[in-house]
């Protein structure tokens, strides 16, 4: 076979690929020659891709996607290279190729040889796949996160009794709120991040324990604005603050002695 027919078969085989095809004056960044199925891809005739009236800047999407985007390597003569590009066919649908591009020289001009493979519909799946996998990660966390959640409320029932018979020997109220505090925050009773506890006396709000002073020691029951004196007064049945703080009266008999404030960890 002479060159004549090589060329010939390299023709032949070139258009009937079913890979979409093409050629591109490096330099001028044109298309010289483009297959059926790079037609079929893009949307526009071999007359508008092979005049230059479409170039390939004209496909490229103004700003590709980064994440999406891989170049794994710059090609180089003889080498081929591979590209993850977006494209906008003539109907304006995006598409993302997989560009395989080699540098070839031809009669003193630098072209560039490639071909193309669609791969939108591949990505897609990745995405809905890692949703997925991202969906059921968290179901997976939520769950473990509800089964310790559920533990810790089983310990806290069983130890309610022993922790209840600790507090029948305290003499008076001062011991009272300081045992009852460190079972709310030991990991073996409550396990609360903190707990706090003010006690009405003659109008004001004295906070009895952790003891405390200046403007938090205690408060004015009937003009003051804090949140502990509004569940004090009645005016909150309870309060909840942004950082957690849960605030409850303490009641005897129906009526308010104090409040009680327990702060939670966050997880």
């Amino acid at each position: 076979m002479g060159k004549d027919d090589y060329a010939s078969l390299y023709l032949q085989l070139f258009d009937g690929s079913n890979d979409p095809q093409f050629i591109l004056d490096a330099a001028a960044n044109r298309f010289i020659k483009v297959n059926s199925a790079f037609e079929n891809l893009t949307g526009y005739t071999k007359e508008e891709l092979e005049s230059g009236l479409v170039l390939p800047s004209d496909l490229k999407l103004p700003k590709q996607p980064p994440r999406e985007h891989t170049d794994r390597s710059a090609p180089q003569d003889g080498k081929s290279a591979i590209y993850e590009y977006h494209i906008s066919t003539k109907s304006s649908e995006v598409k993302i190729l997989e560009l395989s591009m080699k540098k070839i020289e031809l009669f003193d001009r630098q072209l560039k040889l490639g071909s193309a493979r669609d791969i939108t519909k591949r990505k897609m799946l990745e995405e809905r796949l890692k949703e997925e996998i991202d969906t059921q990660k968290q179901k997976t966390i939520e769950a473990a996160k509800a089964s310790v959640r559920i533990y810790q409320l089983t310990e806290k029932i069983r130890n309610a009794p022993r922790m209840m018979n600790s507090l029948l020997h305290v003499e008076d109220v001062d011991s009272l709120l300081k045992e009852s505090a460190r079972l709310m925050n030991d990991d073996t009773g409550l396990n609360y991040a903190g707990v706090s506890f003010h006690l009405i006396e003659d109008g004001r709000l004295v906070k009895k324990f952790p003891p405390a002073k200046g403007s938090e020691a205690e408060y004015d029951l009937a003009k003051s604005a804090s949140k502990y004196a509004a569940v004090a007064r009645g005016d909150e049945q309870a309060l909840r603050d942004a950082t957690g703080e849960l605030i409850v009266p303490i009641r005897a008999r129906n009526e308010i002695m104090g409040v009680m404030s327990v702060r939670f960890d966050r997880e």
